[in-house]
């Protein structure tokens, strides 16, 4: 699935209109979607839905947002996810990215970097944020990590104090909830804060790559054979 953003503009208004194509690039017909915001939280929308989402089809909609009042001028993330069934009426859960801009856009000087996961499908691994602030002065930022509706995390938001050109990490455990063997899914992570009645932002993006049951086990057995071998090779070096 692709999701292409046209923005919304809000101007002087709290309400404004966003434009979204959704696309399946893939080859089988999806059933009873539905794609909503889910970040940032000033940000409320109806959700849209689609009885079913044919391959290679754009689906053009348009959807009326609002935005709080004190929501500050400048950058935010724009993230939407969308939920779907495949033809086996089991739900699968995306996520992707856009940008929100109020008022004036603002540049961020705090940059972040998120680490691939292989995960197996019934255990957990460690997502690993780091923390990049280029400026010559400290910010206090929120760390949050979005996830498809598949996973989960031990914990989503973190605050982070970042002293001027330094760095500093969050970890967060994850696991999978419900998402199937072989996927790939897109996680986020915002890392936001407000200074001077402005508000700045950054996205950093990974993949999570959920394992397929029979790796973990061929790896195992591949690895016995190879000590197998390598036993048999050292026994016969000694009757030699």
């Amino acid at each position: 699935m692709t999701v292409k953003v046209t923005q919304p503009s809000f101007g002087e208004g709290d309400t404004a209109t966003m434009g979204v194509e959704l696309v399946n690039s893939g080859d089988e017909t999806a059933y009873k979607g539905t794609l909503e915001i889910a970040h940032p939280p000033g940000l409320t929308s109806r959700p849209i839905s689609y009885e079913t989402i044919e391959p290679n089809i754009t689906y053009k909609r348009e959807v009326e947002v609002a935005k709080e009042p004190d929501m500050l001028p400048g950058s935010y993330p724009l993230v939407l996810s969308l939920r779907f069934h495949d033809s086996n009426n089991y739900p699968i859960y995306m996520i992707f990215d856009s940008a929100l801009v109020i008022g004036e856009q603002s540049a961020s000087g705090v940059h972040g970097e998120l680490s691939n996961v292989n995960l197996p499908t019934d255990g957990s691994r460690e997502l690993t944020l780091k923390i990049k602030n280029a400026d010559d002065e400290t910010h206090k930022v929120k760390a949050k990590i979005i996830l498809p509706g598949g996973l989960k995390a031990d914990k989503t938001e973190e605050t982070v104090e970042v002293e001027p050109q330094a760095e500093a990490s969050v970890d967060y455990t994850i696991s999978n909830f419900m998402a199937l063997p072989g996927s790939d899914l897109l996680v986020i992570a915002a890392i936001e804060y407000d200074e001077d009645q402005r508000h700045y932002s950054t996205l950093a993006k990974a993949r999570v790559r959920l394992e397929q049951k029979s790796e973990r086990p061929m790896f195992l057995l591949m690895a016995f054979i190879v000590v197998v071998l390598l036993g048999a090779y050292y026994h016969l070096e000694l009757w030699k």
